[in-house]
């Protein structure tokens, strides 16, 4: 396989940028940790917060919307095309340490990445790819019945044609790097049991399950636990690697959509499992509003906690910050997670420079409050909305105006 000009020039790059000074100084506001490819964002995890000298970490993540916006390319190519993905992943990594500038630094590591909804790929579900857009899942379920889980066959890390283009994208990025000191990292499954469970049978569906055969919805969230295990078993196998401290992802999973009683009974056990399997969970992720599900949440062995823009800030602070879990806090309410209209203030590409400023100020008070020591503050994810050229324009006035507040943070303590 011939080594491509334009992406070795690309990871010349990529190298350069890496001993850059202020990459140097990004890296130390982070832990180091083993490669893990989760979604196509940041979600490392802050260290310990020096919340007077301005030290909080701040990021932009940019949805594929506008990132094809950004550099002209097919998302639809990039999950099927092995140089268009790395390529532009590549080109996305430069702009965002050159223009967006915020506190993700260079990495000299790749993860292989496949859409948001990868997983459902392994059962057979139809996922609709475009050009403009991450994937979408199709409307019809894999099982009209609970009743048909008995039937259903293990997905196999090593058959079947998204498996295949995997391990071919993997190959290929492994090939391009070959001599250079980059860590390329085999995709992750991602989401959480009751996720998949949501996706194979209908969420809504699922969630009458609960209460109207509870015991035909813990057969399906056994199956896709083990199915889970299986596969991850066999890509250690097939990496020669230990496994490491999983992800967990599920936005099915809320407090507007389930009780405490049902994510104790219906979720937790099988995250449990996970966790188990894998000593830990590195990352904890809802979009939506989990704060009636923080203090059942607080029993997972975490390393990061998402706190979505509907979930409250303080008392996630007051949960996680005892046990030393970092949080990521997230300000952008965006796409269909939670009620809306939303005012300005909570809106990056609304909100005035005054408000940006508002916004931080609060967020950074009631995290403090909280008790919390170690967290990242995110704009996102950020779709297209106006067009590249004013949506950075605007990124760029959100760091700039960030930074400022947080420069004098020392003054909101005294």
């Amino acid at each position: 396989m011939a080594k491509s000009d334009k992406i070795q020039s690309l990871l010349d790059q990529i190298e350069e940028l890496h001993r850059h000074p202020r990459n140097q100084d990004n890296l130390k506001k982070w832990v180091r940790q083993p490669g893990h490819a989760h979604d196509n964002k940041w979600r490392g995890v802050p260290n310990p917060v020096d919340v007077t000298g301005g030290q909080i970490p701040l990021v932009v993540n940019v949805e594929l919307s506008l990132k094809s916006d950004i550099l002209g390319f097919s998302v639809k190519e990039y999950f099927h095309n092995p140089v268009v993905y790395l390529e532009n992943y590549l080109k996305l990594m430069i702009f965002r340490f050159t223009e967006i500038q915020d506190d993700v630094p260079i990495l000299l590591e790749i993860p292989v990445y496949r859409s948001s909804y990868f997983e459902a790929t392994l059962f057979d579900r139809e996922i609709v790819y475009l050009n403009d857009h991450d994937a979408v899942l199709s409307d019809t379920p894999l099982i009209k019945d609970l009743s048909e889980v008995d039937t259903l066959a293990m997905p196999d890390f090593n058959r079947g044609a998204s498996m295949a283009y995997a391990r071919q994208l993997y190959e290929y990025v492994c090939e391009q790097t070959r001599g250079r000191e980059f860590i390329i990292v085999f995709m992750e499954w991602l989401r959480t049991p009751f996720g998949i469970a949501s996706w194979l049978y209908g969420e809504q569906k699922l969630q009458t399950a609960m209460t109207s055969d509870p015991e035909g919805a813990h057969r399906l969230l056994t199956y896709v636990t083990e199915c889970r295990i299986k596969w991850t078993r066999q890509r250690a196998e097939y990496l020669g690697k230990d496994l490491k401290t999983a992800p967990l992802y599920s936005d099915s999973v809320t407090g507007d959509s389930l009780s405490p009683r049902q994510y104790l009974e219906f979720v937790q056990p099988y995250e449990l499992a996970i966790a188990e399997l894998h000593g830990g969970i590195n990352y904890w992720h809802s979009c939506g509003d989990t704060t009636p599900l923080l203090e059942q949440l607080g029993a997972l062995p975490l390393e990061l906690f998402h706190v979505g823009p509907w979930t409250d800030v303080k008392e996630a602070a007051e949960v996680f910050g005892p046990g030393g879990v970092a949080l990521e806090i997230c300000l952008q309410k965006h796409g269909n997670y939670g009620p809306g209209p939303w005012p300005a203030i909570d809106d990056l590409f609304r909100a005035t420079p005054g408000e940006i400023g508002t916004k931080l100020q609060w967020v950074t008070e009631q995290a403090v409050a909280g008790g919390a020591t170690a967290f990242s503050i995110v704009a996102g994810p950020l779709h297209r909305t106006r067009g590249a050229e004013r949506d950075v324009k605007t990124i760029r006035q959100w760091v700039r105006s960030a930074r400022a507040v947080l420069s004098s943070a020392d003054e909101l303590f005294r």
